[in-house]
Formats: C-alpha cells, structure tokens, sequence
C-alpha cells in the first residue's frame, strides 16, 4: 500500500516528457475516505521548501463555487493569486512543471455532463494539446466508467488521453484500533459490527470520536447523520 502523495508521485513520473498522451489520472472513494486530506497533502508536499517532488500540484477545489465549466473554475480558484490565471497554469502544465488537481469534479455545481464526462473536459485537454497530466477525484467510480466508455468508444482524432485508476481504500481494523488507542477511544472495539465497520471511513470515525468526546445523551448514528449534513451543506454556495 502507498500514501496518496506517493501514488500521485509514481504516476505522474516522466510527466515533462512528451508521450503524446494527456494522462486522466481519476482518485475515487467514498464521501469522508480523505480525498480532499489526501490532495492537500500532496499540493502542500509538492510547494514545500526543498520537496524533490515534480511538478508542482495546483489544487482546485468545486466545492462552494457557481462555475458552470472546468474553464470558469481554474479561473477563479487562480484568481486569487493575483499572478496566475488559466491559460498561464494550462501553459505550466503542457511544460510538465505543474499538474492540475480537481478535487470533486463530478459534484461541481452546473456541470452539464455527468453522463460524460470527457466533454466536460474537453477544453482544457485541447489546451494541454496531449501533454502532462490531471488529477480528477470523485466520489463514485461512475464517472471513471463514463470517462473509460468515451475514450474507448469516441476517441478523438486530434487528441489522445490516457487513463489511470486509483481508489482510496477505507481503514484497516488494525489501522482503526491504533487511532483509537491515541485518541484514548478504546470503546471502539465495544461498538456493534456495523458501527466498527462505518468508522473505518475517517470521516465517520472522526466524527466518532468527537461524540465520544462530548459525552451526548443521543444515538451515534444520529449525530453522525447531522454531522455529515452540515459538512455537505458547507460545500454549497451562499
């Protein structure tokens, strides 16, 4: 098993070399697996003082936007910056020196193909004229398939893209035991089957142990239901 950031490294590897091929690297799981933790992670990794990682990750996020297009998104996720805007970044990325990481782009407000992906896509592939790569997560491996089903089924004359599938698998119960131990949430291993196997989800577990934390009267599954509709709620735009 490998970290996402180790993943992300090894796949992206020879990214400044021309291969002919624009490579759709898709990252699925589950709502709460740590999509977004884990590409943070990586994005900070690859901006760190003297990180030997290449290229540069350049995160965008869809949560609390109105973009109706992946165009319109980079623009005002770069925006703030002040020093980058769309084109430059697409130019960064074509060179290999940065790879573009969007971070729930099935979810992404008024985007029109969910059913197909790839046209959603399309404007900033032909702007990468089949060169480096983008890193596209996703909460369901529906939109993997729809993407696989288009670059098999209509490849474009002009344009070639390779695919390549990564999934963030959930917690292992050693793994879980030992955050609960340091978390001094030891009643994990008294809880029923079902709840042992939700909190092998960081974000269910998390939220676990804050409920433990704050001793309440209700059910677990209650608050968990609550705590998850707030975090969802956060993501839409005001």
């Amino acid at each position: 098993d490998v970290t996402i950031t180790e993943a992300c490294k090894e796949v992206t590897d020879g990214i400044h070399a021309y291969r002919g091929s624009t490579n759709l690297i898709t990252l699925t799981g589950e709502a709460g697996a740590g999509k977004t933790h884990s590409l943070l992670q990586y994005a900070r990794e690859s901006l760190a003082e003297g990180a030997d990682l290449a290229p540069v990750a350049i995160y965008i996020s869809s949560s609390r936007t109105s973009a109706t297009s992946l165009d319109k998104l980079i623009t005002e996720r770069v925006a703030g910056t002040r020093i980058l805007d769309r084109e430059p970044v697409l130019a960064l990325c074509r060179a290999g020196l940065a790879i573009l990481v969007i971070d729930g782009f099935d979810e992404m407000l008024g985007f029109r193909s969910y059913d197909d992906p790839l046209s959603g896509l399309q404007p900033i592939l032909d702007q990468l004229r089949n060169r480096g790569a983008v890193i596209l997560s996703a909460r369901a491996s529906y939109s993997e398939a729809r993407l696989w089903k288009s670059l098999t089924e209509h490849p474009a004359k002009a344009s070639n893209h390779r695919l390549t599938t990564m999934k963030l698998q959930p917690w292992r119960r050693a793994e879980l035991l030992k955050l609960a131990g340091h978390l001094s949430s030891e009643t994990v291993i008294q809880e029923a089957p079902e709840i042992r196997q939700l909190l092998t989800t960081p974000f269910f577990c998390l939220a676990y142990i804050a409920w433990k934390q704050t001793d309440p009267p209700g059910d677990f599954l209650r608050f968990v239901v609550d705590t998850y509709l707030q975090r969802e709620l956060s993501k839409l735009v005001d």
